[in-house]
Order: C-alpha cells, then sequence, then structure tokens
C-alpha cells in the first residue's frame, strides 16, 4: 500500500511551480559618517513547497505575491559606533480566498559598536511591526516587538559571520487564526 501511494505521489504533476524572486538594492554615501539607500523584493510562489506530507495536515496551496520596500539610513556616531534605522513595508496578496493577504509596516533601529580588533562588532537591535490580515467579517491587527542581540565577525575581505539572538512579543486583536486551520 504505502510504496504505491508514493509511487503514484511522483507521478502527480500538480505540485510542480515556477517561482519568482528580484531584489533590488540601492545605496548612497554622500559623506564619510552617512549613507541612504532602499532594498526592494519581489516575490511571485506558492504557500507551501511541499505537501506537508510530514505532518498530516492537508492544506490547498496558493499562488502568493509579496512586495517588500525598505528605505534606510546609517550615520557614524564616532569611530566605533554606528546607528542605522529602517523602515519596511510588506504587501502579500494570495489567489485563494482561504489565505488571508496582508500589509506590514515595521521598523527597525541598529546600533553596531566596533570592538578593538576592528573586525568584530556587537549588535544591538531593536523593532516592531504592525500587521493587518483581510479577513471576510473583520480585520485581524497584530502588533510584534523585538529584542536582539548579537555579533558580527569579519574572517576575510570575502568570509563574514553575524549571529543575531533575541526574543520578541506578539499580541493580535482580534485573535489571529493561521490560514492552516481553517
Amino acid at each position: 500500500g504505502a510504496g504505491l501511494n508514493i509511487s503514484e505521489y511522483q507521478r502527480l504533476n500538480e505540485f510542480d511551480t515556477v517561482n519568482q524572486r528580484y531584489d533590488l538594492s540601492f545605496a548612497y554615501q554622500p559623506r564619510d559618517v552617512w549613507e541612504i539607500g532602499f532594498s526592494g523584493e519581489y516575490v511571485d510562489d506558492y504557500t507551501f513547497e511541499d505537501a506537508l506530507e510530514e505532518s498530516g495536515v492537508l492544506a490547498d496551496r496558493s499562488r502568493r505575491k509579496r512586495s517588500t520596500v525598505r528605505p534606510f539610513s546609517t550615520i557614524a556616531l564616532d569611530d566605533r559606533n554606528t546607528l542605522e534605522a529602517s523602515y519596511g513595508f510588506t504587501t502579500t496578496q494570495h489567489d485563494l480566498d482561504s489565505y488571508s493577504d496582508y500589509k506590514v509596516h515595521s521598523v527597525t533601529l541598529s546600533l553596531f559598536h566596533a570592538l578593538m580588533n576592528e573586525r568584530s562588532r556587537i549588535i544591538f537591535q531593536g523593532s516592531g511591526s504592525d500587521a493587518t490580515y483581510k479577513e471576510p467579517t473583520a480585520d485581524t491587527e497584530q502588533t510584534t516587538y523585538r529584542g536582539l542581540v548579537g555579533f558580527d565577525h569579519e574572517f576575510t575581505e570575502k568570509t563574514h559571520m553575524r549571529l543575531l539572538g533575541g526574543a520578541h512579543y506578539t499580541e493580535s486583536d482580534p485573535e489571529l487564526v493561521l490560514p492552516l486551520f481553517r
């Protein structure tokens, strides 16, 4: 029985996909102490890359289109400290009505403190976001706050490592219902 199901599953072409992703970024440094720029991306993909066969939950896949724009500004406070602020706007639309379309506004503030070896930095990052999920009966608002601390190290000009960890708090009004469990 199990072998036959796997064989039949492999012959189905309903899970074939063509995904698209486009990224664009730009930065301008008019002076040595500050920089402005933006980044953006457009993604056209599906909600699930697999059939969720391990969890046993069946859910319809939906075509999803997501666009994000992030303007930012960076300023050197002194020789060892840099402050970066960014704003992000994301909009996501699904072809199926069983998934909520949503928009997210976010703000991030990061402080980078360079250590004496000039290749390592300590990172302090705080952010907040506000998401609006379009529901048939009433929109759902979700607010998230994050605090992260991390470490950044440049081994060579081409090898770089960043480690961030922290916590976040999320509240929803009314309670958020995940599309997977509708």
